[in-house]
């Protein structure tokens, strides 16, 4: 219990220093933007930020981070949101960004644990918010066939929601247009896990399948990585140590050049146990 403590105390403590940095891009609070309903100013700075995204000049987690913002764990932000749209009804920003709050509404009253320790109120809330959130996230994509998050929040919501077509659909339209993504082959070898209903053989396969699609060799490992962490728990969860000790730092080892976020959100159980142990 202790450690499940730690463990989901440093989950929150990293997702809380990102969000908190992520409020503010370009000068621009977004959050207190969106309240005084600056719709045109926080525009700007996305558009600008996806400009850059676009360009090659920021990264995955960058544009991701960019729409932080929106991450909510109440609802405190439809009646901006609704307006936003009401007054821009084709702005492609305006409705990822009301698909990106609506996803993680529905997210993070679901929580982290197993669906049998969850209530079931938690669950129904989670899919009424994903079906909101798929309206809009549809919307943008239609914008802009291009939204790397429009993908990627999709792909969230129908892996979660267990729709294996949309998801593999979803997965080959981005991988076709970003060959190189980590964060879209990331969630999916996620989903691979046994603890998730997949299997070891086809978190390999996948690998397989991500190198014949032109993924570099940094994608790779981080790829890897997840499996080993997902190893190393299921040794811990068993008692066998010395085996969840040696994937765990096989993980981390192969981590070293990433970028801390990638290990907060994928890799976090080796880190946990290194911190302690290693």
């Amino acid at each position: 219990m202790e450690n499940e403590v730690r463990l989901y105390t440093q989950i929150f403590t990293a997702a809380l220093l990102i969000w908190s940095c992520a409020c503010h891009s370009e000068g621009v609070d977004v959050q207190e933007a969106l309240r005084a309903k600056q719709f045109e100013a926080i525009e700007k700075v996305l558009n600008a930020r996806e400009s850059e995204f676009k360009q090659g000049k920021l990264g995955e987690y960058d544009i991701l981070d960019a729409y932080k913002p929106f991450y909510q764990s109440e609802d405190v932000f439809s009646n901006e949101l609704n307006d936003w749209i009401h007054k821009k009804p084709n702005s492609y920003i305006a409705h990822l960004a009301r698909g990106t709050y609506y996803r993680k509404l529905g997210e993070f009253r679901r929580g982290t644990r197993y669906i049998q320790q969850t209530p079931a109120e938690n669950v129904r809330f989670m899919h009424q918010q994903f079906e909101i959130a798929k309206t809009d996230l549809r919307k943008a994509l239609s914008l802009n066939p291009r939204s790397f998050l429009a993908i990627l929040n999709l792909l969230n919501i129908e892996l979660q929601q267990g729709d294996e077509k949309e998801s593999a659909l979803l997965l080959r339209e981005g991988t076709k247009l970003y060959p190189h993504t980590l964060l879209l082959r990331a969630r999916y070898m996620v989903h691979l896990q046994p603890r998730w209903g997949g299997s070891y053989e086809a978190m390999d396969a996948f690998l397989r399948q991500s190198r014949a699609e032109g993924a570099p060799d940094p994608v790779l490992n981080l790829l890897m990585a997840i499996k080993l962490d997902d190893i190393g728990f299921t040794s811990e969860e068993h008692r066998d140590y010395d085996s969840a000790h040696d994937h765990y730092q096989r993980a981390l080892a192969l981590c070293r050049a990433a970028d801390r976020r990638f290990i907060s959100s994928y890799v976090l159980h080796a880190a946990d146990w290194c911190s302690r142990n290693c």
